[in-house]
């Protein structure tokens, strides 16, 4: 696990325009991100799939991902075109990030009914089951509870000969799903109450962490080794002093300050002091990939230099 580069990525939301959006694009490839990803919300942000085609012809190298799509949002024939006519558009660089939706709010705003979470669990194993039959190029017919296609072939073909699918959860079978049918597998804060924001937990802990992954190890047997573990980082503060920060954060996380030094969510220090936390959460965890939120590109920017792909 130790000899898999080190990945970063930026989830970015909207901009000003189109140029704003192609110049932030642009300067996130420029200073080393691997990858580009998006929610799926239908607050204050772009349409992921649209602006992401935006930036799959104003980039050249960096991935597109969506950190993630709601699978109850679209049906996934039409999804399966989308996501293959974004991996045509940026020459093969699309991974399909998709998860089983959460936030009951927007499903209401949207007219949809909010299934328990075992039915929607069940709907996305589906839903994956069936895309990665049309991404590798099978035509299709699926009769399931969920999940109905006839006679369907896949056209554009993706570029890729096998595009990847990001899964990821805080609760065991999300976890194990993602392990078993997903190619990188997000290990994120169990946020299944909805109590709060997303990931300001008492659980974002590394200990909880390395029991997602080993629930990975358990679900993936033998393709373990294959797989690319990401997590989104929650609390971030480069500069200053340390142990202040991490104190200020754990507060309001509800964690001690120790917790949140060690947590694989948090990236809190020097660059330096950061540089050595990533280098140890990938050495020891084996979580490889970390998203951060767009605004703080510029203060980790010494630290994607350092070790971006190392």
């Amino acid at each position: 696990m130790g000899e898999r580069p080190i990945r970063f990525g930026l989830q970015l939301r909207s901009a000003a325009g189109g140029a704003a959006w192609v110049a932030m694009a642009r300067e996130a490839e420029d200073a080393g991100f691997a990858t580009i990803s998006m929610s799926d919300h239908f607050g204050d942000q772009f349409a992921p799939l649209v602006a992401l085609g935006a930036v799959a012809v104003a980039t050249s190298d960096i991935r597109l991902t969506m950190e993630v799509l709601c699978n109850d949002f679209r049906n996934p024939a039409v999804l399966a075109k989308e996501i293959a006519t974004l991996d045509c558009l940026s020459d093969g660089r699309c991974e399909l990030g998709l998860g089983a939706g959460w936030l009951a709010a927007e499903y209401k705003q949207a007219g949809l009914a909010f299934d328990g979470a075992g039915t929607r669990i069940d709907r996305l194993a589906e839903t994956v089951g069936v895309l990665r039959r049309l991404f590798d190029g099978e035509t299709v017919t699926h009769e399931g509870p969920h999940v109905q296609v006839v006679d369907l072939e896949l056209h554009p073909k993706p570029v890729q000969a096998r595009l990847p699918i990001l899964l990821g959860g805080g609760g065991r079978r999300m976890v194990t799903l993602a392990a078993q049918q997903a190619d990188v597998v997000g290990i994120m804060t169990d946020n299944r109450s909805r109590t709060g924001r997303p990931g300001w937990h008492p659980n974002a802990t590394w200990e909880a962490a390395a029991t997602s992954v080993g629930w990975v190890r358990e679900g993936a047997g033998t393709r373990f080794d294959q797989l690319e573990l990401r997590t989104r980082v929650l609390m971030q503060k480069i500069g200053g002093d340390r142990e202040t920060a991490a104190a200020r954060i754990g507060r309001q996380a509800g964690l001690t300050t120790e917790e949140v030094l060690r947590s694989p969510y948090a990236l809190i220090g020097s660059p330096q002091e950061v540089a050595d936390h990533v280098r140890r959460v990938r050495d020891e965890m084996g979580i490889s990939s970390f998203t951060v939120s767009g605004h703080l590109a510029r203060n980790l920017a010494p630290v994607v230099a350092e070790l971006a792909g190392r």
